[in-house]
């Protein structure tokens, strides 16, 4: 099943992909402590989540495909991955564009996360990504329902390819992390899409994003939710690639 791409997609190419720890084929670390316990978090191999292992990830990623430097697009938390990506080594990213972007996730976010469980983790355990997935669309401004059932099948079959425990993992390390440190470190060109009406991300994050970063252009971008790069596809991409032309 494929989801529809957005004709002015074609101007940008990929060459190479890998999937975030713990998602797709990506590997994830089997968890020692308890899923009750997020305070001491110990994995096989003495794994850590860490900032500087999930962006050690990424730079050995780009090591093995011979790439010097990257135009990085961050959606969501992987945007705050870009941030400590570019403040921690400036000279592999060329420019950065983060999209419905936090620098951290406040308590009421990871409650919303829940969906009515113990924690977030134990939500993902107990119900897999897809079933993870159905319960947060029930949440105005998180999910593209609107775009109809079968861009959501589409959705949740590629939830599916998501290992729980790989994903669990990854949450509880995203529920402890904050980018706000490394907000000044900034100095590539930064394009920051911002939603007006995410349920996760507020436009006070995007307009405190800039402040910290003030060479950062912002766009806001009025979507009905927090998924901008799918409800509004095409305003996201022109943003882009007017960003990126004014780069050249």
């Amino acid at each position: 099943m494929d989801a529809p791409i957005p004709a002015s997609s074609s101007t940008i190419l990929c060459r190479g992909w890998r999937d975030a720890r713990g998602h797709g084929q990506s590997s994830y670390p089997k968890r020692l402590s308890p899923w009750s316990d997020q305070d001491d978090n110990l994995y096989e191999g003495d794994y850590e989540y860490t900032p500087a292992t999930i962006v050690g990830e990424i730079v050995d990623f780009l090591d093995r495909l011979g790439i010097d430097r990257v135009h990085f697009v961050g959606e969501a938390t992987s945007g705050e991955i870009g941030f400590i990506l570019a403040a921690m080594h400036p000279d592999r990213v060329a420019s950065l564009v983060t999209i419905s972007s936090p620098t951290m996730l406040p308590s009421p976010a990871i409650k919303l996360f829940s969906v009515g469980r113990a924690s977030w983790p134990k939500a993902v355990m107990e119900l897999g990504a897809p079933g993870w997935a159905a319960e947060m669309a029930k949440q105005p401004g998180t999910l593209p329902i609107h775009r109809g059932k079968d861009y959501m099948d589409w959705w949740y079959h590629e939830a599916d390819n998501i290992p729980r425990e790989g994903l669990a993992g990854y949450v509880i390390f995203l529920s402890k992390l904050t980018s706000r440190p490394y907000l000044h470190q900034v100095r590539c060109p930064m394009l920051i899409l911002a939603p007006t009406k995410s349920a996760a991300v507020p436009m006070e994050e995007s307009r405190f994003v800039q402040s910290q970063i003030p060479h950062a252009k912002l766009v806001a971008i009025d979507g009905p939710g927090h998924e901008i790069y799918s409800e509004r596809a095409d305003e996201c991409l022109d943003a882009m690639v007017q960003f990126y032309r004014e780069l050249r």
